[in-house]
């Protein structure tokens, strides 16, 4: 899980070698529950966006779609 904005600092590098790898992850960020105005969640990534505070259902939701259980 990473955190869409880090005090200001991209969490791009990050998912990249995340995403050259194969290795799935989620967005997290206060600001949003999708990409539409979240500040801070980078733009081309397959990867799927949940809202802070975290609800379970929302975690459980990006979980299955990550592992292809959804």
């Amino acid at each position: 899980m990473l955190d869409a904005n880090l005090n200001g600092a991209s969490v791009r590098p990050v998912a990249e070698a995340l995403a050259a790898r194969k290795v799935p992850f989620i967005f997290a960020t206060g600001y949003g529950d999708n990409r539409d105005g979240a500040p801070g969640v980078p733009e081309g990534f397959d990867a799927p966006v949940i809202r802070k505070p975290y609800d379970v259902t929302q975690v459980a939701a990006a979980l299955a779609e990550i592992t292809g259980r959804a």
